[in-house]
């Protein structure tokens, strides 16, 4: 058959999202690897950003935590790329309201213990 394997790449920018699509990936035997990151947007924003005003300990609120964004790198066989796909449209609603994007790159060829 066809052992052809992609990178399956998921951006998530609602944080809150990671848990239960990597639980739902990982149910379906796809495994890969989770990176913190941040988009650009929030990162150029981020630093110009008056700070909030200081109302008692409230502080800690200025950063929200929606600028931190989660990428899964997934090495995926064809045959698991629309399982992939379908669990992060169902833990997205079909990336409603702008939370996320994924894309997938074919592989020249992996080494190593990829999943």
């Amino acid at each position: 058959g066809n052992n052809m394997k992609y990178l399956l790449v998921i951006i998530l920018e609602n944080e809150a999202l990671a848990y239960p699509l990597i639980k739902k990936l990982s149910e379906k035997d796809i495994h890969g690897t989770v990176i913190p990151t941040a988009n650009m947007k929030s990162k150029l924003h981020g630093e110009e950003d008056d700070p909030l005003p200081v109302f008692g300990g409230l502080r800690h609120i200025e950063k929200p935590s929606l600028s931190e964004s989660t990428t899964l790198l997934l090495v995926v066989k064809e045959e698991s790329m629309e399982i992939a796909k379908q669990a992060a449209r169902d833990v997205t609603q079909n990336f409603k309201d702008d939370c996320g994007k994924m894309f997938a790159i074919p592989l020249m060829f992996s080494e190593g213990h990829i999943a």
